[in-house]
């Protein structure tokens, strides 16, 4: 598993929505969003919900099925 956990950044001002607020990623954090093992879109979406729960962002192979 893939595992990435994302929380809303905390406010600097009374008036900031933390939903809205942008996210800098380090670099290692930046490696692990844009490494092939990672599926974008689902890393996508866990960034704009920041949830805070565990979700799996691994990118699963789709393998033709066998008649």
């Amino acid at each position: 598993a893939r595992l990435v956990e994302v929380h809303q950044p905390l406010s600097e001002k009374i008036d900031d929505d933390p939903q809205l607020l942008p996210i800098t990623l380090n670099s290692a954090m930046q490696s692990f969003k844009d490494a092939a093992q990672t599926d974008a879109e689902v890393m996508q979406h866990v960034m704009d919900v920041r949830s805070g729960m565990p979700v799996d962002v691994r990118r699963h192979q789709v393998s033709p099925q066998t008649l």
